[in-house]
């Protein structure tokens, strides 16, 4: 799973995001979900911020990934507020 989400972290496409978007929602796992979301955020795609915002609502710190810092570069980028940006 995780080799296969970081090859479609890198292709920067309309069907990555579709795919990682449909494997955020098929897994319960927080670890795979926080991957998956990473690589979401790489896409820098509009689409994939609802999966990204449900990730960050969770009471959940990553142990994996530094979620909030990539979260925060995909919204700055994308010109886009989430509402816990300012902490």
């Amino acid at each position: 799973m995780i080799f296969a989400t970081s090859v479609a972290k890198n292709i920067k496409s309309e069907l990555a995001v579709q795919y990682l978007r449909e494997a955020y929602h098929a897994t319960e796992d927080i670890d795979e979900q926080d991957i998956i979301v990473e690589a979401l955020c790489h896409q820098l795609s509009s689409e994939a911020l609802p999966e990204i915002s449900d990730q960050m609502k969770k009471d959940h710190v990553s142990q994996i990934v530094d979620l909030e810092q990539t979260a925060y570069g995909c919204y700055s980028i994308l010109g886009e507020h989430h509402p816990d940006m300012e902490s």
